[in-house]
């Protein structure tokens, strides 16, 4: 009913985030009923485990301030376009013109920059930051007045960028200590919740089962899917933890 579990490809938030909502689908069902109770408690001890770990790795200062500039570049990048649509309707025809050609410009890298996971808005400011450069789009920015917002953009971005690569550098070792512990036990956990699920429906029936059985697998399948599509869209090379 189950054929994988193994979720040794995803990323530490993701691998979290699809045990949530496994344990989320599993408290729906009656696991008593479903002989499933003992199982389960192994799996949210295991889960609670995992989750106070992160806990603690984002209580840290260092993540605290990458959050506090995250949102200083968050708040800027919105205001920033907000402001070049809003020129887009003024009542000067030129002026109206070049932020239509400013807008373009940002928009090549999404309608709302802000939205995109912290790497690929990182990525996408630096990028957008390098057009901001050139004569002809430093010019329009110039024009229309919006020189300082470009730059406090681009500063918040590169002390994003510098901080989040140190922090993960840090990372990068706690997980693979205190963090990776509590992430293996979970992954012995969810293999071992489905031999148990698996077991059962072969012993009992697998019609009880199926709803528990066919909203884990549709979990896993799209985790998996989604490493599979990051990888073939060269997404996912930077392996830093989030």
């Amino acid at each position: 009913m189950i054929p994988k579990t193994n979720l040794a490809q995803l990323r530490l938030m993701d691998f979290f985030q699809v045990a949530s909502n496994i344990a989320h689908y599993a408290r729906k069902e009656n696991l008593e009923t479903l002989k499933l109770a003992s199982s389960f408690t192994d799996y949210e001890t295991a889960l609670d485990n995992l989750d106070k770990a992160l806990k603690r790795d984002s209580t840290k200062f260092e993540t605290q301030k990458l959050n506090k500039i995250s949102g200083k570049r968050r708040k800027t990048i919105s205001a920033l376009t907000t402001a070049v649509r809003a020129f887009c309707h003024s009542p000067e025809e030129g002026q109206a013109q070049k932020a239509q050609k400013l807008l373009s410009v940002i928009e090549k890298y999404g309608k709302k920059i802000s939205g995109l996971p912290l790497r690929e808005e990182t990525a996408a400011i630096t990028n957008l930051s390098q057009d901001f450069k050139t004569p002809e789009i430093k010019a329009l920015i110039d024009s229309i007045g919006l020189s300082l917002w470009v730059t406090s953009l681009e500063t918040y971005n590169t002390e994003f960028d510098t901080l989040y690569k140190e922090r993960s550098i840090e990372q990068a070792s706690h997980t693979m200590g205190l963090t990776k512990d509590a992430r293996e036990k979970m992954q012995k956990t969810l293999n071992n919740f489905a031999k148990t699920i698996n077991s059962l429906a072969f012993l009992e029936g697998e019609t009880p089962y199926k709803n528990l059985a066919d909203c884990i697998n549709n979990e896993i399948n799209k985790a998996l899917s989604e490493v599979k599509r990051r990888k073939n869209s060269g997404k996912d090379k930077d392996n830093s933890v989030e």
